[in-house]
């Protein structure tokens, strides 16, 4: 474990034992899912960026304001997570100048860990009611 995803789980924000908006929760349960995915897939040219993150999709035009990743660490656009390290080692694999992408899926499972981290503990999301016609 990193020490950013170590500071993450103590954060003084409140983060890890608050409470988060359903909206933000789906979206963080998608996000680590995304970098489950994306550490297994073997698909190191996936899309990282901002389109294809949910937590972004919701707060990063508000230069990510209310994000959790944001209230974890202070800094925007995943600034002081394991994400610069998983973006830097794609662009390598990408551009074919590293054929290895063993540094790259060990930054999206630190990216992954970090997600967890921040995920407030025992919240779950509400089961949604059957459909009835």
């Amino acid at each position: 474990m990193t020490d950013t995803t170590e500071r993450a789980g103590v954060d003084n924000a409140g983060v890890r034992a608050g409470t988060m908006p359903p909206e933000t929760l789906a979206a963080l349960d998608a996000s680590i899912a995304k970098w489950d995915r994306i550490a297994e897939s073997g698909d190191e040219c996936t899309s990282l960026g901002p389109g294809a993150c949910p937590l972004c999709r919701l707060f990063y035009e508000d230069d990510c304001h209310g994000c959790p990743v944001r209230r974890a660490t202070g800094g925007r656009f995943c600034e002081g997570t394991p994400y610069g390290a998983a973006d830097y080692e794609q662009e390598l694999i990408c551009d074919d100048d590293s054929p290895d992408p063993t540094a790259f899926r060990a930054a999206a499972r630190e990216e992954a860990l970090f997600l967890r981290a921040i995920r407030p503990i025992g919240v779950t999301l509400p089961t949604p009611e059957p459909y009835h016609d």
